[in-house]
């Protein structure tokens, strides 16, 4: 993955919350256990409702900060853990699941974070940073959210 604007950032985390929102619900399909199939449409919802955010932010944005240039690419390491995470997700338990559904959403924090440090602009590196504080609001959120299923 090469990105060369913020824009191309924003466009790419919606991607990537589209497509593991997707595969949390092709997981509900597949799963047998109540309680993770509740877990996982939760997740499943979660994405969306971020890839939803992503996408607005794409067109209420200044098109002069999404312009901005992003002069790095993230680590092979960090997207490697990323595409890994995606690729082999655990169906099986409640916390298997939400462990899983962390480390992603962590993995992504530490990219907009490694992300923010070859931003050209002061603002784009702000962004950058918001992008970051969002992901790991959400996180907290989907964790909180996800403990109610538990004690339900």
């Amino acid at each position: 993955m090469n990105f060369q604007q913020i824009s191309d950032v924003v466009k790419w985390s919606a991607d990537f919350h589209a497509e593991l929102g997707s595969a949390y619900t092709r997981m509900v399909e597949v799963t047998e256990v109540p309680r993770v199939r509740e877990v996982l449409r939760y997740l499943a919802t979660h994405e969306q409702e971020i890839e939803r955010g992503l996408r607005g932010h794409l067109q209420q944005t200044e098109p002069g900060l999404l312009g901005g240039w992003v002069r790095g690419a993230p680590s092979y390491d960090k997207l490697q853990s990323l595409q890994k995470l995606r690729s082999r997700m655990d169906a099986e338990t409640v916390d298997g699941v939400t462990s899983q559904a962390v480390d992603i959403h962590k993995a992504l924090q530490d990219m907009y974070q490694e992300l923010a440090g070859y931003a050209e602009l002061p603002e784009s590196r702000e962004l950058l940073k918001n992008l970051r504080d969002h992901e790991e609001a959400e996180t907290r959120r989907m964790v909180r959210d996800i403990g109610w299923y538990e004690s339900t």
